[in-house]
């Protein structure tokens, strides 16, 4: 890359380092911020009744949290609007409520599924039952009721997936809006101790020009730990948490249809209608100790995964879980380096799971007998599919607080496959909070293979004799062997700087099936430097400049890439806005072959113009390898993302992705295509919607239809009625023998799935 080019992007990022440094945030004077409040709950005898109108007696008595603080974009300062909370209890129920000032006519709220409110106002009330930092539970609600719930797990964040049963409602006044929740004891995890002792906080989400967020307790920006810093809540006694029995059933009923076999002038061939039957069951042994088992599970996902553009990529696509048996408590599986993937279980025919707690361990367990299982074999440069049949995979998760939200745990999985192949690996990890803004990070794991000697799994993979490690070959032959795995982390995050340094490893041997494990045989360390500016005033918000550099050996010491970035991250006062520029240079070998000037450019934009439009835009075009022709190519990426409110119950979303490819030398074409994909959902009230997803892959020449009507009561109990149609770009054959093109219909299913959840 031309080094002129790179002076000039160091110039932009000093000038703008020399201009805004010398800002200096000032704490607003006259504005008190609480840090690390607490409150007494006094218990009520009456249940209130959930409707936002606050109107109950009960509320009289009922514990006040005022005083909130802009903790963003505000470092601790006074919001330019109040909000009160108010919490009580009774034998049953946790009630909880807000009082939102506002102007009504800038509210922005949705009539829509729940999860589905990122966008909207909304307040959040967070709670860490055992008050180690280990877990909490995440309720937010937006101005119409609207639930969304999650996990949050100090290894991984919020598990937007996790859902619970509760009940909430919201109105929308004269001088604001105002939100009651009230959540079962029956749905939370706590001790058994007569006088409970949580962690609390409580949030409101201010989405206007800055997407703004206040909050009851105050927040150090240079502390990394979340809950550490929430308020203390006291007075709860008398109350029993979740225990007993949940059983959920299910009924579906699909009637599919197919092109025959041949041509596509073969007649369009409809099956009989069928059904069958699943049950899901959950059974809380303890206040501590909870098991779940599904028989005959209908795993199959009510909208099918988004399509991923894959013409320039040679590993395995990854895809998130979107099955709730799978989403609900994953929180305990979670590791820095992922050891388990869920969507590695495709077709099971049963599934279990415990989790336990004790003290401040938890431990997890998950055992899946599966109809249909594939195999990914890693590679330095490229990941193999291998269907494999049946297989019975168990993954056991211990993980143990020590303090102040580090960690320390292990991970054992074992995955037997039809045939006598097997992989199992162990796993330690850890996650160590040094001081409130350095932690520190390590995951060792060691993996076994058994293989089969079986030639028609062998037949899947290219060049089967080949050695990949100098002794081992590629092709099922009754080999066994041990593989490792290494990561490695610190990392100092302040109120101004970000600076981490990373170490990771995979020896050629190692493979974990159940991890979706697509890459070993590498060294790979990385550094990251980066400085937050926060002018006062002005357009700028946010200047986040920062740089990244790595390198990566393969196993024998050979250099495989170095790579080196210049980023800058930008967020306005505007519209929500927000900017990303990157520069990336490279050397790399790949394919055998040495590419020493590989460069490209980056650059992505967000806005939320209004209420009822949100844009996203990035680019991406530079000098890159075309991976699977093993050459140079002028590549562009080209990411477009639309959401359109129409009014507070229709909403209309648009993605497109676009890639583009030419040969630098020859000029030739390697690759053009785009995914497009259009949904359409209208809210008829709150348990009812109706939806409608369009997706053309042009790479393939194909499109899918899936309209869908849904009448959800809660998470559980949910009624589908749906249609997917999937239609292909296909050749036709006339009497003459020549041929045209028509776009058919290739294959079409009729669904209804009816599940209730049952409570004893």
């Amino acid at each position: 890359m031309d080094n002129k080019i790179i002076r000039v992007l160091w110039i932009i990022v000093g000038f703008l380092l020399t201009g805004l440094c010398s800002v200096v945030s000032a704490q607003e004077t006259g504005f008190t911020p609480t840090y690390n409040p607490e409150l007494t709950l006094s218990k009520t005898i009456n249940h209130i009744k959930i409707d936002g109108r606050l109107d109950d007696a009960e509320w009289a008595g009922a514990s006040r949290a005022d005083n909130f603080a802009e903790h963003y974009p505000g470092d601790q300062t006074r919001p330019p609007v109040e909000t009160e909370a108010y919490i009580t209890y009774d034998e049953d129920n946790l009630y909880v409520a807000f009082v939102c000032h506002d102007a009504p006519g800038t509210i922005r709220a949705s009539i829509c599924e729940r999860d589905k409110i990122p966008n909207d106002d909304y307040v959040r009330l967070c709670l860490d039952t055992y008050g180690d930092a280990a877990w909490a539970y995440v309720f937010y609600v937006n101005p119409y009721g609207i639930q969304n719930d999650a996990m949050w797990a100090s290894l991984g964040g919020e598990d937007i997936g996790y859902d619970l049963i509760w009940e909430s409602a919201g109105i929308i006044t004269d001088s604001g809006y105002q939100v009651e929740m009230a959540i079962p004891f029956a749905s939370l995890r706590f001790s058994r101790e007569g006088n409970q002792i949580w962690k609390v906080d409580f949030w409101r989400n201010h989405p206007r020009d800055v997407q703004s967020e206040y909050s009851w307790a105050a927040y150090d920006r240079d502390e990394n730990c979340w809950p550490c810093q929430w308020g203390t809540m006291s007075g709860i006694s008398g109350v029993t948490p979740g225990r007993g029995i949940e059983i959920t059933p299910a009924v579906v009923g699909y009637q599919s249809g197919a092109l025959g076999e041949g041509s596509s002038q073969g007649d369009f061939v409809n099956d009989d209608a069928k059904g069958d039957m699943s049950l899901w069951a959950k059974y809380g042994i303890s206040t501590n100790a909870t098991v779940e088992m599904t028989l005959n599970p209908d795993f199959s996902q009510i909208e099918a995964d988004a399509g991923q553009i894959d013409v320039n990529t040679t590993f395995a696509l990854f895809y998130p879980e979107r099955r709730p048996f799978f989403q609900e408590g994953n929180d305990i599986f979670r590791t820095p380096m992922r050891t388990l993937y869920t969507r590695a279980i495709n077709d099971p025919e049963f599934a279990g799971k415990a989790t336990v707690r004790l003290g401040r361990a938890s431990i997890g367990y998950l055992i899946a007998q599966d109809r249909r299982s594939d195999i990914y074999l890693p590679s330095g440069e490229r990941s193999f599919r291998v269907p494999s049949g049946r297989s019975t995979s168990n993954i056991l998760r211990i993980v143990q607080t020590v303090a102040n939200g580090s960690q320390i745990g292990l991970v054992v999985t074992d995955q037997r496959f039809e045939g006598g192949r097997s992989n199992s690996t162990i796993t330690s990890d850890g996650r160590f909070r040094i001081a409130p803004s350095l932690r520190a990070v390590y995951q060792v794991s060691v993996s076994h293979v058994s293989e089969s000697f079986d030639t028609e799994l062998t037949g899947f993979i290219p060049n089967p004799d080949s050695l990949w490690d100098g002794k081992h070959t590629r092709a099922f032959d009754g080999e066994s062997f041990w593989g490792s795995r290494n990561y490695a982390l610190i990392r100092w995050w302040t109120s101004d700087w970000n600076v981490s340094i990373d170490y990771m490893a995979a020896h050629p041997a190692f493979h974990d099936y159940i991890a979706l494990v697509r890459q070993n045989d590498y060294h790979n360390t990385q550094t990251v430097i980066g400085h937050f500016i926060r002018p006062e005033t002005g357009l700028f918000e946010t200047i986040n400049p920062h740089i990244r550099a790595d390198a990566e050996w393969d196993w024998d010491g050979k250099r495989k890439h170095t790579t080196y970035e210049l980023c800058l991250w930008t967020r306005l006062r505007k519209a929500q806005a927000s900017f990303y520029s990157q520069f990336v240079g490279t050397s790399e070998n790949f394919g055998g072959k040495q590419y020493d000037d590989t460069w490209y450019v980056y650059q992505d934009a967000t806005f939320s113009i209004s209420d009822p439009v949100q844009f996203y835009a990035a680019v991406t075009y530079g000098h890159r390898i075309a991976r699977r022709q093993e050459t140079l190519g002028r590549i562009l990426d080209l990411n477009l993302s639309l959401d359109l409110k129409l009014n507070d119950r229709i909403l209309v979303q648009q993605w497109m992705d676009y890639a583009h490819a030419n040969d630098i030398e020859s000029g030739d074409e390697l690759f053009d295509g785009f995914i497009w994909r259009t949904r359409l959902n209208y809210q008829v009230s709150k348990p009812l919607a109706v939806r409608l997803v369009v997706e053309q892959d042009g790479f393939y020449e194909t499109w899918r239809v899936d309209p869908l009507l849904t009448y959800r009561l809660n998470p559980f109990s949910v009624l589908y009625a749906g249609i997917t149609c999937n239609y292909q770009r296909l050749e036709t054959t006339v009497l003459n023998e020549s041929s045209s093109y028509s776009t058919r219909l290739a294959s079409r299913q009729f669904f209804v799935k009816l599940q209730y959840l049952f409570r004893l």
